[in-house]
Formats: structure tokens, sequence, C-alpha cells
């Protein structure tokens, strides 16, 4: 046998004959605990669950391109995607809307917080918001009270709508008065080349324009009505997103392509050519933001819900706090160990001058 070895039994042997005596003040120590925990406020939990968003705003696209370009594996750097189900979470999570539920309960008073900022630090100790792997989004609160805890968790549901609702009115508000300067603008200069195309017809007596001359400018019209609109939405997109956004690169991009497309387009060899595609270029431009403006229009008169609750919060009979067995198990196990080294410590302080008795050596 190693005599460098660890020998468990030794140890066995030295606290044995303390065991009866940990084992009753652990019984003692769990039944007191026990009984304490009855003079504990008792806090009940509620849970909101609700459906995973869907990407319906102008942003989702941009947020599906950057969700696919982070699981390419040769752009691993890109940072992480934000989900809609992650902004939904920040949002919940946030300072304005926790502040608006702080004050609908009082929280302040039940908190026993003299300042809104204690009251939140403290109020975030007793509500979260879990994105589950099944991409539903479960909002929790906790309280004393049951039937406060359910309301808590419901508001935050109803704070959450109330700020997408607000949030998608105002950038539809924007969206729309954008598109309105836009589509005015392509109505005057839509204007300006009817009139233009009017003076040369009736100056060269051409009452109607020659076919072939529609045929061939059609096709570059609709190119550059096409890049047009792509200037329209890149600077609506920039207005609201960073260069380095995934949306503001795609649409770059396909930008740069259609300018590439537009320069290997034959050119219109004359006037009357000219005139018919910035007729219809301006035409077709307008016809597009016309269309953007109604969008943005009823965006923005839109009060529809913005999430869709799976759950709501129910009072709870179930009491997550405190958790008494908990409690009594613990206090039995620190109070077992504490009996066992005091009563050992004791034993070696009693037990040393009868060996200083046997062994003068060992002073």
């Amino acid at each position: 046998m190693n005599p460098s070895a660890f020998d468990f039994s030794v140890v066995l042997q030295r606290f044995a004959p303390h065991v009866r005596a940990a084992a009753v003040n652990a019984v003692v120590a769990a039944v007191a605990i026990y009984g304490l925990t009855f003079l504990m406020p008792s806090w009940y939990r509620s849970v909101a669950v609700l459906l995973p968003p869907e990407e319906t705003d102008q942003m989702s696209s941009g947020l599906s391109v950057q969700r696919f370009l982070s699981h390419m594996p040769t752009l691993g750097m890109l940072p992480n995607y934000y989900t809609p189900a992650d902004i939904h979470r920040a949002i919940l999570m946030s300072r304005t809307v926790q502040e608006e539920v702080i004050r609908r309960f009082d929280l302040m008073k039940v908190y026993h917080q003299k300042s809104m900022e204690n009251a939140v630090l403290e109020f975030r100790h007793h509500v979260s918001a879990t994105l589950n792997p099944d991409g539903t989004i479960s909002v929790m609160a906790e309280d004393r009270s049951q039937d406060r805890a359910a309301a808590v968790a419901n508001s935050l549901v109803q704070e959450l709508d109330r700020f997408n609702v607000e949030r998608r009115n105002v950038q539809a508000r924007r969206t729309r008065l954008f598109f309105a300067r836009r589509a005015a603008e392509a109505d005057s200069l839509a204007r300006v080349s009817e009139h233009a195309l009017k003076t040369y017809q009736e100056t060269h007596r051409v009452v109607v324009p020659i076919e072939a001359e529609a045929s061939a400018a059609e096709p570059l019209a609709d190119l550059m009505s096409r890049e047009m609109g792509l200037e329209v939405r890149l600077q609506l997109i920039r207005s609201y997103l960073s260069e380095s956004s995934p949306e503001v690169i795609q649409v770059r991009s396909e930008l740069e392509q259609l300018r590439a497309q537009l320069t290997r387009m034959p050119g219109v060899q004359n006037e009357l050519g000219r005139l018919v595609r910035d007729v219809r270029l301006y035409q077709q431009l307008y016809t597009l933001l016309s269309a953007q403006l109604e969008d943005a229009r009823l965006r923005e008169t839109l009060n529809t819900p913005t999430i869709t609750v799976l759950d709501p919060a129910y009072p709870t009979e179930k009491r997550v706090r405190p958790r008494r067995i908990v409690w009594a198990a613990a206090g039995a196990l620190a109070a077992g160990l504490v009996t066992l080294l005091m009563r050992e410590r004791v034993s070696l302080a009693y037990d040393r001058p009868r060996r200083l008795d046997a062994d003068p050596r060992a002073m």
C-alpha cells in the first residue's frame, strides 16, 4: 500500500463519533428554517407567450440579407444579425417600456423605492423576456400578488405593441413625406417633358410620334426609370440605416449593375426619340412613386396589432419563492457540517494535553 496515498477511512473514523450530534442538529435546523419560511413573503410568477414576429416592416429585407450573410462560411467575420424577435426582446427590457409599467402599477411604492432609477433596477430583477428555441417569446413577471404578476406581464406585452404601432406610424409618416416630395418632382418633370414633346410636334408638324422612335426609346426609358427608382429607395433607407447596413450595400450594388447596363445600351440618335424617352421615363417614375406613396399613406393610418399573443398571462396558485424544501435542506446541510467541524475542533483541543503528556517531544 502506498503510504503517501490518502486514506478516507481515517477521516471517517475521526468524524464517526460526531455523526449523531450532527444529524440531530441538522434535523433541528431543517425544522426551524422550514418554519421560518412561512414568515417570508410568497412570490408568484406569470408568463405570457408571444408568437414569432412577422418580418413585414421595411427593415425585414435587410435583416434577411444579414441573416443569410452571417451563415456564409467565407463571411464569418460579419457581426451577429438581430432578428425581429431580438428587437422585441430589447423593447420589452427597455427603460421606456418598463417605466410606463412601473407608473401604471405604482411599483415604486410596492418596492419601497424613492427614485425611478432604483425602481427600474428592482423591477428588472422580477421580469424577463426569453427567446425560446421554437421562436416564441416568453414574457415573465413575478410579484407578491398573484393578480399583479399576471397584470404586469400582460402590460409589458401591451406596451410592446403600442411602441411598435407608434414606431411603424412614425416611419410611415416620414416615408409618406419623402415619396410625396419625390412624386411631386416626378410629376413636374413629366409635365415639362410632355410640354416639350408637344412643342416639338407642333413645330415639326408631327402629330403622333413615329412608332419606331417609341419602340427604340421604351427599353432605355424602362432601365432609366428603374435606376431612378433605386436611387429613390437608396435615399430612403439611408435615412434610417447606416452605410454598412446589408440592405444599403445590396441596393447600392444593384444600382451599380444597372448603371453598367445603361452604359452598354445604344443611345437615342435624334431629338424626337429623346423627347419620347423622357416622357415615358417620367411617367413610369411617377407611377412608381405614386404607388409607394399610397402604400405609405396606408401604413401611416394602420392601427392593427403588431404582435400575436399565443398565451396571455394568468394568475397562478403555484408559489415560486420561497422554496421551503430547498431552504430546509440547505439549513440542515450547513448545521450538520458546522457541528462536525466544531466538535472535531473541540475533540482535538481536549486530546492535545494528553498527547503532550504521553510524548513530551511533541511540544
